[in-house]
């Protein structure tokens, strides 16, 4: 007789159901409309050559994608303009004291260049269930947006940003 084991939660996963924060973009929580959890990747493996079989030698260094945030952009292009500054601010390209001031920046909540970003997924209750920590986050781009005049519609402006990080945890709640 064999012994099977039953999952205890059966509720499927949805993709409603989250929450993002960066403490250094406090604005940009409210107009996320998209995040995607990065692939995470083992580097090759190795092929040992026997004289019977190959033997598989599993890679020691891990690879984390880049994750994409897209959001909507408010009229007062808020969190686009958060974002925008710290890119700017990293790559310093008028003087010294553009990083400078990222770096010790106390207006914000997030200090430093790089700080951790947080997704909270929700449960079938709307209720926090897994936390996923980026790591060291950095912005590495920020997507540009068209106006238009000649549509019908209003499809508000949305724009998408792509960050590194060192790793991300993830841990149940």
């Amino acid at each position: 007789m064999s012994t099977q084991t039953q999952p205890t939660n059966i509720n499927y996963l949805s993709p409603l159901g989250f929450k993002f924060t960066i403490n250094k973009l406090p604005n940009l929580e409210y107009f996320v409309q998209s995040i995607d959890v990065p692939r995470l990747s083992l580097n090759a493996t190795n092929d040992v050559q026997t004289p019977f079989n190959k033997i598989i030698i599993p890679g020691d260094h891990l690879s984390f994608e880049n994750f994409t945030v897209t959001f909507k952009i408010d009229e007062d292009m808020t969190s686009y303009i958060e974002l925008y500054n710290w890119i700017i601010s990293v790559g310093f390209p008028d003087s010294f004291d553009q990083y400078k001031s990222i770096a010790s920046n106390s207006l914000t909540s997030g200090k430093g260049v790089l700080v951790d970003a947080d997704l909270v997924i929700l449960n079938s209750a709307m209720r926090p269930n897994i936390k996923i920590t980026f790591i060291d986050v950095l912005p590495v781009s920020i997507s540009g947006f068209e106006f238009d005049s000649t549509i019908e519609d209003v499809r508000y402006l949305t724009a998408t940003a792509t960050f590194k990080y060192r790793e991300y945890t993830i841990n149940k709640l």
